[in-house]
């Protein structure tokens, strides 16, 4: 469930960029009068309207990339260097003063 109308209208200008760019390719197939200004009509509307597409889906999979590589290392490094590490040892210990306590927990 949305909260707010904001996703709706972005969904729907999606949905009406891609109408937008079938009817303008449909336009470079027909109205030109040559076989040779068909194609070249319908290569320029598909790479203006190609372009923004191709480039999110680019972004994504850069980010994908990335995203699985960062976390490959953060695994990595908890196997190597994760753990309780101990430094020193005292016996005959009765108590524990804390002097700087941590802040209670937050929400955030």
């Amino acid at each position: 469930m949305q909260l707010t109308i904001i996703g709706q209208l972005v969904q729907a200008l999606g949905v009406i960029y891609y109408v937008v760019a079938i009817a303008v390719i449909a336009v470079a197939l027909v109205k030109p009068t040559s076989r040779q200004g068909k194609a070249i009509a319908t290569s320029i509307a598909i790479v203006v309207f190609g372009f923004f597409p191709v480039k999110g889906w680019l972004e994504r999979r850069a980010h994908e990339e990335y995203a699985k590589e960062a976390w490959a290392y953060f695994r990595k490094m908890c196997e190597e260097k994760s753990g309780e590490k101990i430094y020193k040892q005292y016996s005959g210990v009765k108590s524990v003063v804390v002097m700087k306590p941590l802040p209670p927990a937050s929400d955030k």
